[in-house]
């Protein structure tokens, strides 16, 4: 279900993905309980690649934080119909963790 905000909770070691409606140029994630790492969709409407714990090419959201890490998305193609595409996200922690991923 696409969305301008998303909450919830992983699973220790397990990715979820999450995705939020049309495009945004970004993308605020907040984790709460433990780091998270993140990855973003390469292109609008496609699938993430899937975030690995302190592995490469993935963004880093420390608990530490409380504001979050603010994450670029795709750029927007004129004509491809990337504004109605959704923006979609894998997420994953170490250790039981909340988040919030907002739509800026």
């Amino acid at each position: 279900m696409a969305a301008r905000a998303v909450h919830g909770t992983l699973t220790a070691g397990v990715a979820a993905t999450v995705q939020l409606d049309a495009w945004t140029d970004r993308v605020q994630v907040v984790a709460s309980g433990a780091d998270i790492y993140a990855t973003v969709s390469q292109r609008m409407g496609t699938a993430p690649p899937a975030a690995t714990v302190g592995g490469d090419d993935t963004w880093f959201i420390p608990i530490s934080d409380p504001d979050g890490v603010i994450l670029p998305t795709p750029p927007y193609e004129p004509g491809a119909g990337d504004q109605d595409a959704p923006v979609q996200l894998s997420l994953i922690s170490a250790g039981a963790a909340g988040y919030h991923v907002s739509r800026l």
